[in-house]
C-alpha cells in the first residue's frame, strides 16, 4: 500500500493578496488617471493596453510572491502581449512612473489586509519586485532602441545608395523623410576610402563628428567607400579638414 503524497501547504498572504487582485487592479488604474496626466492624454486604445500592462504587474508580483526565484520571466510576462509601439507612444521616464504608481498602489493596499507581523515581509517583497521590474523595464526600452537604430541604419544605406544612383522617386522621398533628413538646405557629398572593417561603433563616431559640421547628414558605407552627404555646411573646406580623420587613406572626393 503506497503512502500518500502531502499536498503542498500553500502561503496563506499569498492566497490572501490574489483574493484582492481585482480590487488592486481597479485601483491602481485610477490612480493612473488621477496622478500621470500625460496618461489621460494618450489614445483610448493606448491607454487599454498599459491598463492591460499595469494588471499584468500586478499579477506578476502575486505571482512572484509565491515563487520569489522566478525572477527571470517577470518582466517577459508584463510585457509579453504589448505592441512594440508602445514604446513609442511612452518614453522611458514614463513607463517608470506607470510602475511607480503600480508599486504604490499594491504598498498601501495590502497592509489592511492582514495582520502587522506579516506586513514587513510583503514590504520587503514589494520593494524587491520593484527593483526587478524597473531593470527589466530599461531593458526592454534599451533593446527597442537598439531595433529602432539598426532599422533607421539599414534604411539610411539605403538613401545613400539611390542618392548614388540618381534615383528620383516618391519611394526615396519617403525614405529621405522617414530618416528625418532636410532635403531644403544646399548639399555637400565627401567620397572617399571607408577605413578598414568599419564597425557599428566607429560608425557612430563619424556620425558625431560629421554632424558637429553640418546642418543634417546622412553616413553610408559601400564596399570600401565611405559616403558623407552634408546638408547645410556653412564653411565646406573647413569642415572637409574636420571629418577627413572619418576617412581611409587616399582621396577625398567632394563636390
Amino acid at each position: 500500500m503506497s503512502a500518500a503524497v502531502p499536498s503542498e501547504k500553500k502561503d496563506p498572504t499569498a492566497a490572501l493578496l490574489r483574493s484582492h487582485l481585482g480590487r488592486m487592479s481597479t485601483l491602481a488604474l485610477t490612480r493612473l488617471e488621477e496622478q500621470l496626466s500625460w496618461f489621460k492624454a494618450l489614445r483610448s486604445d493606448e491607454r487599454s493596453q498599459l491598463g492591460l500592462i499595469a494588471q499584468r504587474g500586478i499579477a506578476a508580483f502575486l505571482n512572484w510572491y509565491e515563487q520569489p526565484s522566478e525572477d527571470a520571466w517577470i518582466v517577459a510576462d508584463i510585457f509579453a502581449h504589448a505592441p512594440s509601439e508602445l514604446t513609442r507612444s511612452i518614453s522611458l521616464q514614463q513607463a517608470l512612473q506607470l510602475t511607480r504608481v503600480v508599486v504604490d498602489t499594491v504598498e498601501d493596499y495590502t497592509p489592511g489586509l492582514m495582520d502587522s507581523e506579516s506586513v514587513p515581509a510583503v514590504r520587503e517583497a514589494v520593494l524587491r519586485y520593484s527593483r526587478e521590474v524597473a531593470f527589466g523595464v530599461a531593458d526592454v526600452y534599451a533593446r527597442a532602441a537598439e531595433s529602432r537604430g539598426a532599422w533607421d541604419t539599414r534604411l539610411e544605406a539605403l538613401v545613400v545608395d539611390a542618392i548614388l544612383r540618381g534615383e528620383n522617386s516618391d519611394a526615396l522621398r519617403s525614405r529621405v523623410a522617414a530618416v528625418g533628413f532636410t532635403p531644403s538646405l544646399p548639399v555637400t557629398i565627401r567620397v572617399g576610402r571607408a577605413a578598414l572593417d568599419p564597425q557599428p561603433m566607429a560608425l557612430q563616431s563619424v556620425r558625431r563628428r560629421v554632424a558637429a559640421h553640418s546642418a543634417d547628414s546622412l553616413v553610408g558605407v559601400q564596399g570600401d567607400r565611405l559616403i558623407l552627404v552634408m546638408a547645410g555646411v556653412a564653411q565646406p573646406e573647413r569642415s572637409l579638414a574636420a571629418v577627413a580623420e572619418c576617412f581611409g587613406p587616399g582621396p577625398v572626393v567632394y563636390g
